[in-house]
């Protein structure tokens, strides 16, 4: 049996039609004698997920279900059932309702297997908006153009851009050379190897039950560890737009934030608390 090159996770909850519409981009994904995984974590859904994971095993996907109960939001632990149980070399993880354009596969895998050390891949994210303020627009051309249509009319609109965009170009898309590349690291499109997320102790689970900053732990205690990270502008994917609590999730980040804080007690995590996206500018390599 041929060795699994990449796992692709994705945790998930009572988000059936936005899975499906990931599962239908990896379905039609181009790659070069890749062998990849997929990983679906159900947070405890209650709305046919299970089923519709079936429907796309009987279409020739290597799909692995994983299933936990309902015992509130539980990300961390969803995706660190995930890493666990595959067996990939290299873990991308995304979100349900995220959509790959279709060489995603392919170009994190190529950053990873063209550098000589082991590094963190960040991808590109289009339309990701907490206010959900172009949706009507969005939907409007994602069902006329389809997927590639849609990226190749939108990958320069500003509306549709990745929202870290202005600070991407600002350091001149090098994220390696900068000395905080962690606070871009959003577990909606990011790979690295397996190894390496094992090593670091993969999602601290004390932020479940509340929303937010599970992944930017994460991203910091990679960095800690001396990992580069890189932008893959290739490595894109569409963010389709769905309903966020926008003040619960303000409130329950604010609890993580301070968790985060707490743990680390680094003048770098103190000043990220105030600047936040815009630490690299305060802060010298």
């Amino acid at each position: 049996m041929k060795a699994i090159d990449v796992s692709l996770i994705v945790p998930t909850y009572n988000r059936k039609e936005l899975l499906r519409k990931t599962l239908n981009s990896v379905l039609n994904q181009e790659f070069n004698e890749i062998a990849i995984e997929i990983i679906i974590v159900d947070d405890g859904s209650s709305d046919g997920t299970k089923e519709l994971v079936e429907e796309f095993l009987k279409l020739g996907l290597d799909l692995k279900y994983i299933y936990q109960e309902d015992q509130g939001f539980r990300v961390s632990l969803a995706r660190n059932k995930g890493i666990l149980s595959s067996k990939g070399a290299i873990c991308i993880l995304i979100d349900s309702g995220v959509i790959l354009s279709k060489n995603f596969i392919q170009e994190h895998f190529n950053l990873h297997s063209h550098s000589t050390s082991n590094i963190v891949v960040i991808g590109y994210v289009l339309n990701f908006d907490n206010e959900n303020k172009f949706e009507r627009e969005f939907i409007e051309q994602f069902e006329m153009l389809g997927i590639e249509g849609f990226i190749n009319k939108n990958m320069y609109n500003p509306i549709f851009q990745d929202i870290r965009e202005v600070l991407y170009k600002k350091y001149e898309y090098k994220l390696e050379l900068l000395p905080a590349s962690w606070v871009f690291f959003w577990t909606c499109n990011v790979s690295m190897k397996r190894e390496i997320l094992i090593e670091a102790g993969m999602f601290d689970t004390n932020y479940d039950q509340n929303w937010g900053m599970e992944d930017i732990d994460l991203g910091y205690r990679l960095s800690m560890n001396g990992y580069k990270f890189y932008l893959n502008k290739k490595a894109l994917c569409i963010h389709y737009p769905h309903f966020k609590d926008k003040a619960n999730n303000f409130k329950e980040q604010a609890v993580n934030k301070l968790y985060f804080q707490k743990k680390f007690e680094s003048d770098e995590v103190r000043l990220f608390m105030d600047v936040t996206w815009e630490l690299n500018d305060y802060i010298k390599n």
